[in-house]
């Protein structure tokens, strides 16, 4: 509290911009300061700070240790000594915390206001007036500041463990991905997710982690902060960073916490960047064959575990049958895996009772193979008029990115101009390279946001001639049958299932789930709309005939 009793010394009238300021940055590399703000960050904002309040900066001060103890900041106590001898009259710091984050160097900073040696203080992040007040408010900034250094990396672990396996991931959010304001749940942040899935392209290619980060620089990457959509802060990626993005699996889909593998795809509609064969190749050289393993089946475990979940129904209490896998010991040695679908329904006559799951693959791949209708005029023309909607939605989706995109040029080349013109007339060294680098910087992605615009301009024009014509609409239709019988992938057959049904309803046969059948089905749009028979007949077992629902 003695630090708090000493901040009422007269105030100094001087106008600010005939003060000299020094902008000090900092950034721990020994873990309390880990979740701040990077060097580059902390300078640009900084700088655009003094622009605005027309500020004359002299210098930039760059730190990388620890502020929790006193003395161990050498550039620090050499900034406060040119403040002494009159180089400087002010400091520009990101928040109070890059400061001091211990009393001794916190009270020599009071110490110098009260004294006039240091005449001012500005944060971008902090609202600081140099009175009374203001260092009451500095002061406390300072205490909390402490506080924060002692309790930092305490009751973490708590309630963690059960998030975690129900998908949620404590932390920061992952780069590429926002956090759901409800949820908690992690979601494919727009643009940004496509520039991390283009990361991840580039390292299955080969790219070196130099290349990938000056390509994601170049483009302008932005993490989302904290929760929901909106908020966020760009993102000086490097190879370092991004090294430890390429090892984690949680890219793949697949998280570990303590001894805790979970599948995220299991747990909601999770989008993975990578495959997990992808994620292990880019990872060869140091994941061990136990490893590769574990990945492998808590991936696999979760396709088989959640195959045609919620798509197919018992006939008798017409609640959703549950996958349930078993594995076979064959004659010659092998394990063959066969998925039953099971009902669970209390009251149910066919509780724990199971179809297999061939049924309803066998099912639709008949009803592909006798879908006529699919590619009738009638059929056509509902394509048709879906698509041109689907289209005109699009383009109106892609014209408005452009706008924006045309917007976010006309700023950048204002950078440019503003950087190129404060480059020629600056005379400070440090400061001159700093602004040659913004000018640059700023170039490269008017450069690389002008070929994002050109791209969507051609996008929409290829829109325009994506309407197939109806032999071409036909012929799509009647090489689909042959197409699906190809598909072997539990997840392709899966997603094919669910794009053409709601659900399905099956009559379980007990004692012979082999020869259970499936007697219903309802459409998912447009095929609905398309389908005018209120009985199909497709030729013999397991599946003779049905009514569609809601015909």
């Amino acid at each position: 509290m003695e630090l708090l009793t000493r901040l009422n010394a007269p105030q100094v009238d001087v106008p600010l911009t005939d003060l000299k300021y020094v902008i000090y940055v900092r950034k721990s590399t020994k873990g309390e300061d880990k979740q701040e703000r990077s060097i580059a960050d902390q300078i640009s904002e900084c700088k655009a700070f003094a622009d605005k309040q027309n500020l004359m900066v002299r210098s930039i001060v760059q730190e990388q240790e620890s502020a929790k103890d006193s003395g161990q900041r050498p550039l620090f106590n050499q900034m406060l000594t040119d403040i002494r001898n009159r180089k400087y009259d002010g400091i520009i710091a990101w928040h109070p915390d890059r400061i001091a984050r211990n009393m001794k160097e916190a009270g020599e900073v009071i110490d110098m206001l009260d004294t006039k040696e240091l005449k001012d203080l500005k944060f971008p992040s902090f609202s600081f007036t140099n009175d009374v007040d203001g260092k009451v408010l500095l002061g406390i900034s300072f205490v909390l500041a402490k506080q924060y250094s002692e309790k930092l990396g305490k009751d973490i672990k708590r309630g963690v463990g059960k998030s975690v396996l129900e998908g949620q991931l404590p932390g920061q959010t992952k780069y590429g991905y926002y956090k759901d304001e409800k949820t908690n749940l992690l979601y494919p942040d727009g643009e940004n997710f496509k520039l991390i899935k283009k990361a991840w392209e580039m390292k299955v290619s080969g790219d070196t982690n130099l290349k990938i980060a000056n390509y994601m620089n170049k483009i302008g990457f932005a993490k989302a902060l904290k929760r929901g959509q909106e908020a966020h802060r760009q993102f000086k990626m490097t190879e370092n960073k991004l090294s430890i993005m390429f090892k984690n699996p949680f890219y793949a889909g697949i998280h570990k916490h303590g001894d805790n593998w979970v599948n995220l795809i299991e747990k909601y509609d999770f989008t993975p960047m990578v495959t997990v064969e992808d994620y292990i190749m880019v990872n060869t050289s140091w994941i061990t064959e136990n490893r590769k393993e574990t990945l492998r089946r808590v991936h696999q475990g979760a396709i088989i575990g959640s195959y045609l979940k919620g798509a197919v129904k018992c006939n008798d209490c017409g609640k959703y049958l549950m996958p349930a896998p078993t594995t076979k010991k064959l004659a010659n040695g092998n394990r063959q895996i066969i998925i039953y679908l099971r009902c669970k329904t209390d009251g149910c006559p066919k509780k724990e009772s199971s179809a297999r799951a061939q049924v309803v693959d066998m099912f639709v791949q008949e009803f592909l193979t006798t879908s006529d209708w699919m590619y009738s005029k009638t059929a056509y023309n509902q394509f048709k008029s879906d698509m041109t909607a689907f289209v005109k939605a699009k383009n109106q989706e892609l014209t408005e990115e452009r706008t924006t995109l045309l917007k976010k040029k006309a700023n950048i080349k204002n950078r440019v101009e503003n950087s190129k013109d404060a480059y020629r007339t600056e005379q400070d060294a440090k400061l001159k390279e700093s602004f040659k680098e913004d000018w640059v910087s700023a170039t490269e992605r008017l450069d690389l946001t002008t070929e994002e615009i050109k791209s969507i301009t051609a996008k929409i024009e290829q829109n325009g001639k994506a309407i197939l014509g109806f032999e071409e609409f036909c012929e799509l239709f009647k090489k689909l049958p042959a197409l699906s019988k190809k598909v072997q992938k539990l997840q392709h057959k899966d997603k094919l299932t669910k794009i053409l049904f709601v659900n399905l309803t099956v009559e379980i046969k007990k004692g012979d789930s082999l020869n259970s059948k499936v007697v219903g089905f309802e459409l998912n749009s447009p095929f609905k709309e398309l389908y005018n028979t209120n009985e199909i007949s497709l030729g013999g077992p397991p599946v003779t005939s049905l009514e569609p629902v809601g015909s």
